[in-house]
């Protein structure tokens, strides 16, 4: 079973990943209302996940430490972020910004999505019904996520590319 642990451990890490870029992409585009509240969401869905998989983890036997707070640096960084995206808000610049963010974020989302593919194969290979009607609620919780990120891309790129 170490490699079912090790398996879920890649699966946390890219969560909590996700939730990370999901968190530093809302405080880059403070100036953007619905992709700031939409990100905070979507990062606290990537918690919920990640406790999950802790929890998942714990069952097989594996113990996956939960992810350190955020210090006062990082939450300093993060109120500068927001506040350098106000300023940068009504600027030509702020659209390709954005869209260098969701490039970021489908990035690690799509890293999340193979994780849990694997962990849906595990689970079938296991014949473990409770892991897989738990992995394929979670798994439905990121591509919903993928499917925002794409839709930003396709709402953003007009904007940002044609805008003078």
């Amino acid at each position: 079973m170490n490699k079912v642990g090790l398996l879920l451990d890649q699966l946390h890490r890219a969560e909590t990943r996700l939730g990370a870029e999901f968190r530093r992409v809302a405080g880059r585009e403070a100036a953007d209302q619905e992709v700031y509240y939409v990100c905070r969401d979507l990062a606290r869905q990537c918690d919920e996940r990640a406790a999950a998989i802790r929890r998942l983890g714990a069952r097989y036997g594996r113990s996956i430490a939960a992810p350190s707070g955020p210090g006062s640096l990082r939450t300093a960084l993060t109120e500068l972020r927001r506040r350098a995206s106000y300023l940068l808000g009504r600027q030509r610049i702020s659209g390709l910004l954005l869209l260098r963010d969701l490039r970021a974020l489908f990035l690690a989302a799509q890293a999340a999505n193979v994780a849990w593919i694997a962990v849906g194969q595990l689970a079938q290979a296991l014949k473990d019904g409770e892991m897989l009607t738990l992995v394929n609620g979670l798994h439905t919780e990121n591509l919903t996520q993928i499917k925002w990120i794409k839709s930003k891309v396709r709402e953003a790129s007009p904007q940002a590319l044609l805008s003078r």
